[in-house]
């Protein structure tokens, strides 16, 4: 009868009532296969663990390159992300970043492309035709920025409004007057050859008012157009770890 093997590791089984001197090196052998498939099965395992420690610490959700969040500090960026600072970077360094970016936001999209730079700024969706942002970021494209930071009113966008007034009525006044009247002779009385004196008065006349301006307010000064905020850091996505 002669020796077989095992189906799945091929391990010898030597034949029963075989010769004696060949059964140590078969064991022997059968001992260095079991050895080494020992030894793959714990590779195996060793990196099936490190799979798995790298899964649990893994984000459950990954953001995609081209994400952009704000952060609270700047001790440390999240892992994969740079700053939206306007920074030019070799297109090799962040070939997904620039895959999603292009050169829209800078850079010469050969050597080097730009991450945007919103640094004081509000991000802003587009208009999309709706005219909600009433041209204020010029063509409707992106990277376009807009807006200002302090305004100073025309006089065409103030509202419509006047200011007059009169001073209270003053200066009526009549003028006294002596008239000689005729009627009647001789001397007394207060007649002089036929004629007499009369006091009278004229119409009262001179009533008149006096047109003013109020004075001067204002200095046409520009004031602030910035909304209440909390500042941090806006950074984007570059890499997928």
């Amino acid at each position: 009868m002669s020796d077989t093997t095992t189906p799945y590791l091929g391990l010898t089984k030597p034949a029963v009532g075989g010769s004696n001197d060949t059964w140590g090196d078969k064991d022997n052998a059968d001992n260095d296969l079991l050895d080494a498939n020992a030894s793959a099965q714990d590779a195996r395992l060793a990196a099936l663990e490190a799979r798995c420690t790298a899964l649990e610490n893994k984000p459950a959700v990954q953001e995609a390159v081209g994400s952009i969040k704000w952060w609270p500090t700047n001790t440390s960026w999240p892992p994969g992300f740079v700053i939206c600072d306007g920074a030019l970077y070799a297109l090799s360094t962040y070939p997904l970043l620039f895959a999603v970016l292009s050169n829209t936001w800078g850079g010469d999209g050969v050597n080097n492309f730009a991450v945007p730079d919103l640094r004081g700024l509000v991000c802003v969706g587009m208009d999309e035709g709706t005219g909600r942002l009433q041209g204020q970021y010029g063509a409707d494209r992106i990277g376009g920025t807009g807006g200002v930071s302090i305004v100073a009113l025309t006089v065409a966008q103030m509202p419509p409004h006047q200011h007059s007034g009169t001073t209270d009525g003053q200066g009526q006044h009549v003028h006294n007057f002596v008239a000689l009247q005729s009627g009647g002779g001789g001397i007394g009385g207060g007649n002089i050859n036929g004629y007499h004196a009369e006091s009278d008065q004229t119409d009262g006349a001179g009533l008149h008012v006096h047109n003013f301006y109020t004075e001067w307010q204002g200095s046409g000064y520009a004031h602030t157009n910035c909304q209440p905020g909390a500042l941090g850091y806006y950074v984007i996505k570059a890499v997928n770890l």
